[in-house]
């Protein structure tokens, strides 16, 4: 798998009214990140409602997204599963379809699985696939999160290549460029802290945020990573911040997945339902989202 860079959303699922996969919107979900300039997607991440999709299900969204992108962008698919063996079969069914790479949460939680077990079913995985993978060191959604060191190991071993970084600070970043260098594409995974990431030098973002607002976090990249332009960098992140830090810390909010649909809506832009048990806005809770989303698209909150 090719060392994954840029911005990567981690993209919605469309469903209908009636909690129906919406094939035709979630392809046209894919195009419209495309034609905004992200480096890639990543369909069946947290933010696409995994657990509420059936494994039919999730090949289709793979399989419509790699369709979708046609090799303008690599797809990496999110892969998660408890038993190792299943996980290798979701990876290999992945890329039969087309996926490029996966992207692969830890098992399980520490209380209940030694991380050293944690370590072989990762290796064991690149083994059954052949070629490493992005390792989702996420402790928020497996309870735990490896050390910089342990995922040094995996780089070491050929295990995995690229991280999305998920815990949220953005010294990660740094130690973790300063352990592997090039070996490692460290993408900063969580949705607060995109400036101060690849401010320290980040080789991307992937998370739930740039799948709603990806024109200004692919200018922001451009910016910082490609240009070494920190103050236009910092013009761009003052613009979003309003809409950031609302996504991020805001007292009473829906569910992150309601939020991004909620905001493509208000941006007007239909990419579908969300399913059961995430629920839809309420029209005060619109309301607020619309004055954090205000001064960052004043042209399409009034449209």
């Amino acid at each position: 798998m090719q060392k994954p860079k840029g911005v990567i959303p981690a993209t919605i699922t469309a469903f209908n009214s009636d909690g129906s996969l919406d094939i035709e919107k979630t392809k046209a979900y894919a195009e419209w990140l495309i034609q905004e300039g992200v480096h890639g997607l990543v369909p069946n991440g947290s933010t696409a409602e995994p657990m509420s999709i059936t494994e039919e299900e999730r090949m289709q969204v793979i399989k419509a997204t790699v369709d979708q992108a046609a090799g303008r962008v690599p797809v990496y698919a999110g892969a998660t599963h408890y038993g190792t063996q299943m996980q290798i079969d979701l990876c290999k069914a992945a890329m039969d379809v087309g996926a490029a790479g996966h992207l692969v949460l830890l098992p399980l939680s520490q209380a209940e699985l030694p991380v050293s077990s944690a370590m072989t079913h990762l290796r064991k995985i690149a083994d059954g696939i052949g070629q490493p993978f992005i390792l989702y060191n996420n402790p928020y959604a497996a309870g735990y999160e490896l050390t910089n060191e342990q995922v040094k190991e995996l780089v070491d071993d050929g295990v995995v290549n690229g991280i999305k970084a998920a815990h949220g600070d953005p010294s990660r970043v740094t130690y973790l460029k300063y352990l592997c260098g090039d070996r490692l594409s460290v993408l900063y995974g969580h949705d607060f802290a995109g400036w101060e990431a690849l401010m320290a030098g980040a080789d991307g973002w992937l998370a739930a945020i740039p799948g709603v607002i990806p024109d200004l976090i692919v200018q922001l990249y451009e910016a910082i990573h490609d240009n070494r332009d920190f103050e236009l960098g910092t013009q761009i992140w003052k613009r979003m911040a309003p809409y950031v830090y609302y996504y991020n810390f805001a007292e009473s909010k829906p569910h992150w997945v309601a939020v991004n649909k909620a905001t493509l809506r208000a941006r007007g832009l239909d990419f579908g339902e969300c399913r059961s048990p995430v629920e839809p806005f309420t029209d005060e809770e619109y309301d607020v989202l619309l004055r954090a989303l205000a001064p960052v698209y004043p042209e399409a909150v009034l449209a």
